[in-house]
């Protein structure tokens, strides 16, 4: 089942009377025709391309590309940069370096010289291309209860307010307590999820010990990739230190999001189809 061109025509009049801005149109879109219609639409489909084409076409976007699905952060040159996932709909070939949309070329081209920089970088480009996608369709995805999609929806909204911490002209320090608490919020969702624990249980069994909750979601899934980051978590901080007020060098903010960001991953992996590593890193 497809969208109407009374519908689409009927919803956009309506995003108008709202004063919803024409780049925010097709997502919020997406979101009324999944409710009204009962049904879950993923990014891309034929409903979620038929949406974007109609708003394409019809309201002043103007472009295949409607802006970031998502933005990750990315370290060089003692500087962070946005990494943009793009919505696409159609056949769109992804490049990983046009993904950093705001480095300069000489940069870029820094980065594929250097065998090991090319490796990280790309690693981390899949790891959000990814999450942007799987989180997409778990938003979507109705197999999870209330308690374990909330836990869900607070590891993305801790994760994404990190990034935006580290990409300000100053980044901030406390990007590493949203790093942490974003991985604490997906860790506990697997328990959730593979156990059924509540969130008393989850207090008194775990608390807020990110070894804790990873060594029991390694023995819940025997997942490697998790059990591999599982000893680098005693690099992020106690949950008491949030008032320290500890200076945190920009090294220690880069390496706090990519442990955050390979949990997240790790997550989105385990509960969609969506992993790209074979195709780009042939693993």
């Amino acid at each position: 089942m497809k969208p109407t061109e009374n519908w689409l025509q009927e919803i956009n009049k309506k995003f108008r009377q709202q004063d919803v801005h024409p780049r925010q149109r097709p997502f919020r879109a997406l979101e009324e025709f999944s409710k009204e219609f009962n049904c879950s639409v993923l990014i891309p489909s034929e409903i979620a391309d038929a949406i974007f084409n109609w708003f394409n076409k019809n309201t002043t976007i103007g472009s295949n590309y409607i802006g970031p699905l998502y933005r990750g952060a990315y370290y060089f040159d003692s500087v962070f940069w946005p990494v943009y996932i793009p919505i696409i709909y159609g056949e769109v070939e992804l490049h990983a370096f046009s993904a950093l949309e705001t480095m300069h070329e000489n940069f870029k081209a820094q980065i594929k010289a250097d065998r090991m920089e090319l490796w990280n970088y790309t690693s981390l480009w899949v790891d959000c291309l990814d999450y942007a996608y799987g989180f997409n369709d778990l938003l979507h995805d109705r197999r999870f209860g209330g308690l374990a999609i909330n836990f869900i929806r607070s590891g993305n909204k801790e994760l994404t307010g990190a990034i935006a911490m580290l990409l300000q002209n100053r980044p901030e320090v406390k990007s590493v307590e949203s790093c942490r608490m974003s991985i604490e919020m997906f860790l506990k969702a697997i328990i959730i999820e593979k156990v059924g624990w509540n969130e008393n249980k989850l207090k008194n069994k775990i608390g807020h010990n990110l070894k804790k909750a990873g060594q029991k979601v390694v023995e819940l899934t025997d997942k490697k990739e998790l059990r591999k980051i599982l000893p680098e978590y005693d690099f992020l901080p106690d949950i008491h230190e949030r008032y320290s007020g500890k200076d945190w060098e920009p090294k220690y903010l880069w390496k706090a999001y990519c442990l955050a960001q390979a949990t997240a991953t790790s997550f989105t992996r385990m509960y969609s189809d969506r992993d790209t590593r074979p195709q780009v890193l042939g693993k």
